[in-house]
């Protein structure tokens, strides 16, 4: 799940822009030039009193369009009250330097418990993937409630109503063995061992959870412009 959104510029989804997008990071990262394009990296111990890190841990699947995540993203962060709230991103705020592939898995267990909620930016793709499948699972195991989950439907403009429809037939009728594992095979076969170990009826749970959220968010979309959201 962390294929890189787009960040064209440091406020796309970082900072208080005109847009009100969400901060990436803990409020108070370090940026990092990477690729061209400013990043922001959390530092170590950089978290609020509550110890918490950040507002919301991003979730999301590599298979959706880059650009209507980050539209939902944007759309989100604009809907919360307050001040901007800030966002956890893989792709964003672990440089690839300093994490290897095998710890990421690690990492996204840190973060997700850091975080006070956990934000499912719901594509076409997202249901499909046996990663945000395990990373939906995981927040039940750490503890949290389903209702600290939110859910912002990242589909396109030009085909809105017909890939909300397939995001919420996807929840509805999910079934772990349907999932696609990861491209990379030591991947693969962790999180097959982690189905094993949970039960294929304990992801199953987990994902038909978040339907009335989807669909609450799905309904949304008919009274509002921008992509919907849930929380």
């Amino acid at each position: 799940n962390d294929a890189a959104l787009p960040t064209p510029g440091t406020n796309t989804l970082g900072g208080k822009d005109d847009g009100g997008g969400a901060q990436t990071g803990a409020g108070a990262g370090a940026s990092t030039e990477r690729g061209g394009s400013q990043r922001r990296a959390v530092p170590p111990g950089v978290f609020a009193e509550d110890g918490f890190g950040a507002d919301v841990y991003v979730l999301h699947a590599p298979a959706d369009s880059a650009d209507a995540k980050a539209s939902a993203l944007r759309a989100w962060a604009r809907a919360q009250p307050g001040e901007s709230p800030t966002a956890w991103v893989d792709s964003l705020c672990l440089r690839d330097s300093d994490v290897a592939e095998h710890e990421r898995w690690v990492h996204l267990l840190v973060g997700m418990h850091r975080c006070r909620r956990l934000l499912l930016l719901a594509g076409p793709a997202f249901a499909d993937s046996l990663a945000c499948a395990t990373a939906v699972h995981t927040w039940g195991c750490l503890g949290r409630a389903a209702e600290d989950i939110c859910v912002a439907l990242a589909v396109p403009a030009h085909a809105r109503a017909d890939a909300t429809q397939r995001v919420v037939a996807s929840f509805d009728a999910f079934a772990v063995m349907y999932c696609a594992p990861p491209r990379e095979a030591e991947d693969a076969a962790r999180l097959v061992h982690a189905v094993e170990l949970a039960s294929p009826a304990a992801y199953n749970e987990a994902m038909r959870a978040c339907v009335p959220l989807v669909v609450a968010a799905a309904a949304a979309a008919d009274a509002d412009d921008e992509p919907a959201h849930e929380c």
